[in-house]
C-alpha cells in the first residue's frame, strides 16, 4: 500500500502538531515490517530526527504557492502519479478531491476545533485558512482521527459526521518512560532553575500563546502569591508560539516575577 503523509512543517523548532507528526514517522521507521511505502510531502525542507528507512520517502516541491493553497490545489495530481492509496491529513486538511484523488481514501486528523468554537483563540492567518479548507476537508475524508473524545464530540456536533467514521487516538509521548536519572542530576537540575526541594510549584508546559489562557494563568499565580504566604513556584515550560507578548508584559512586571520561572524563553 501506498501512503501519503502531509509533513509540512516538519522542520526547525517544532511544536504541537509538527512534533505529533515527527514523532508517528519515527514510529513507522521503527518498524520491522516494510511492505507498506509512506511519502512525506512538503513544500519546504523536512527535518526529522531519524534514519528514515528506504520504504519511508521525502518528496518536497518548491513553489512560491503558500502550503495550503499548494496541498490543496497541486498536490492531488503529484498523489495520482505516485499511486497512492491513502493519504493522511495531519493538519486539519486534505487536498482538493477530484479526478486525480477520487480512488484516494482520504484519513483527516482534527486536533481541535475550539477556532470554531471560541473567537481571537487562532491568528488571522490560520482563521482564514480554517474557514476556506476544514468544511471542505472534513466533507471528503473518508475517516476521521480525533485525539479526545471532546474532540470527536465537535466534529459530530458543528459538522454532523458519523460517529462510526471517527477514531479516538489519544497523543502519546516521546518520553522514555524507563529513563531514570540519580538523585545527584535531580538536585542540579532544581538548582538550574530555581526550584528548591521545599518549593511546591504550578508546572505549565504547551506553546504560548493567547488559546493557552497564560496570561490568566499568570493573574492567578499572582493572586496567590499575594494572599497567601506560600514559597509557590510557577513554571512555564512552552516555546513562543503567536502573540505571546501580553503574556511576557505580564510575567515581566509581575511583582512575584522572580518564582516565575520560563526554562525555554530565558
Amino acid at each position: 500500500m501506498n501512503i501519503g503523509i502531509d509533513a509540512r512543517g516538519v522542520h526547525g523548532n517544532k511544536a504541537g502538531i509538527a512534533i505529533y507528526i515527527e514523532e508517528i514517522i519515527k514510529r513507522i521507521n521503527s518498524k520491522e515490517e516494510k511492505k507498506d511505502r509512506y511519502i512525506l510531502y512538503s513544500n519546504k525542507d523536512i527535518e526529522i530526527n531519524a534514519n528514515l528507512k528506504d520504504n519511508i520517502i521525502i518528496k518536497k516541491q518548491e513553489t512560491r504557492m503558500p502550503g495550503t493553497f499548494w496541498l490543496y490545489f497541486k498536490l492531488p495530481k503529484i498523489l495520482k502519479e505516485d499511486q497512492i492509496d491513502v493519504f493522511w491529513g495531519t493538519q486539519h486538511m486534505l487536498p482538493k478531491r477530484n479526478k486525480y484523488t477520487k480512488n484516494i481514501k482520504f484519513v483527516l486528523t482534527i486536533h481541535d476545533l475550539a477556532i470554531k468554537k471560541l473567537k481571537t483563540v487562532g491568528s488571522l492567518k490560520n482563521t482564514l485558512i480554517q474557514k476556506l479548507f476544514l468544511g471542505k476537508s472534513i466533507k471528503n475524508a473518508d475517516k476521521f482521527v480525533a485525539i479526545s473524545e471532546a474532540t470527536k464530540n465537535d466534529i459530530m456536533e458543528l459538522f454532523k459526521i458519523n460517529e462510526e467514521k471517527i477514531k479516538v487516538v489519544y497523543n502519546g509521548s516521546n518520553i522514555d518512560m524507563s529513563a531514570n536519572i540519580n538523585e545527584d542530576e535531580a538536585k542540579n537540575i532544581r538548582k538550574k532553575f530555581k526550584i528548591e526541594d521545599e518549593n511546591p510549584y504550578i508546572f505549565f508546559i504547551s506553546t504560548i500563546e493567547p488559546r493557552k489562557n497564560v496570561e490568566t494563568l499568570i493573574k492567578a499565580f499572582d493572586y496567590i502569591k499575594s494572599t497567601e504566604k506560600s514559597n509557590l513556584k510557577l513554571i512555564l515550560a512552552g516555546g513562543l508560539g503567536w502573540k505571546y507578548d501580553e503574556a511576557l508584559k505580564l510575567y515581566e512586571t509581575s511583582k512575584y516575577k522572580n518564582d516565575i520561572i520560563m526554562p525555554r524563553i530565558y
